[in-house]
């Protein structure tokens, strides 16, 4: 929620959540920002509001209880694509100018209602970008804390991204998870690239349903009743609709499972729990509307 909190100003046409203040956390120290001027003009409206509204600030405020044995770089660059690489010698992980404008480009300009519910243009905007952002430091922490991954790096820090977009209450996992689908939804029509580290666009979509629908079936919803993923699953395996067929959805519950035991086995024991409390405690954000 730390990161939803300013990714939420910089980039959303209208202003639908409630923000709160939170000056008693520190950045971490470990964690260094960067925000390089665009040469395309294109993005320097994008550059503008980042840099006005701290985004990489809050995120390093956000990661203060991560315990790192030397600096990482957190950067906001023009890649000459839509994604760069983790720098394992530079520790560095970068988010590019040219995925931030085409997620912009694919979001509605006004609510768009699914049979599973709305889509908002605050969703749409903040949650695939929340995610890449999660996935990028996912990325690094494997690096520098040397977690073993069985796997694409890639598909393991989609599932950290997701894991922990759906920790904070239904009302903040339906933005950032519904968000983060209506943009893979968006970009899977291009021919995929097998030859790519990363995982198809459609697996990386279903991938991300698949775990908010499994933790929904584990843990339960307390923000409102009913269930908020259920919608997403088809009654047949038939996934043309877009939802997670049931052959599917009937293992999404062990999927969750799986990566919460990875997450508390391997990243927990690097995270001061005083300070884990301290962020997860404070009110970064209130999505008004679901």
């Amino acid at each position: 929620m730390w990161l939803l909190r300013s990714l939420t100003m910089a980039f959303v046409l209208t202003a639908t959540a409630a923000l709160a203040q939170t000056p008693s956390i520190a950045p971490n120290p470990q964690i260094e920002i960067a925000y390089e001027p665009p040469a395309n003009p294109a993005f320097v409206h994008i550059y503008q509001r980042l840099t006005a509204r701290k985004v990489l600030e809050t995120l390093a405020q956000f990661l203060a209880p991560l315990k790192l044995d030397g600096k990482l770089t957190v950067k906001i660059d023009q890649c000459g694509a839509k994604a760069r690489r983790y720098d394992r010698a530079q520790r560095l992980a970068t988010l590019c100018y040219e995925y931030i404008d085409e997620v912009e480009r694919l979001a509605p300009k006004s609510t768009v209602v699914l049979v599973q519910g709305p889509v908002t243009t605050d969703s749409a905007i903040v949650g695939p970008v929340v995610q890449s952002l999660l996935h990028e430091v996912a990325m690094a922490a494997f690096d520098i804390l040397a977690v073993p991954v069985w796997g694409r790096l890639d598909d393991a820090a989609d599932r950290v991204a997701a894991f922990v977009m759906v920790q904070f209450g239904a009302n903040v996992a339906w933005n950032t998870i519904v968000g983060t689908a209506w943009f893979l939804s968006g970009t899977a029509t291009n021919a995929p690239d097998y030859s790519d580290v990363r995982g198809t666009v459609a697996q990386r979509y279903y991938t991300t349903l698949c775990l908010a629908y499994g933790r929904e079936q584990v843990e339960g919803n307390t923000v409102r009743q009913g269930n908020v993923f259920q919608p997403f699953v088809s009654e047949s395996d038939n996934s043309q609709t877009g939802n997670l067929p049931m052959s599917r959805a009937r293992g999404c519950s062990y999927e969750y499972l799986l990566v919460k035991q990875a997450f508390n086995d391997t990243i927990m024991p690097h995270l001061d729990q005083a300070l884990l409390k301290q962020v997860a405690g404070a009110p970064w954000i209130n999505f008004s509307t679901r």
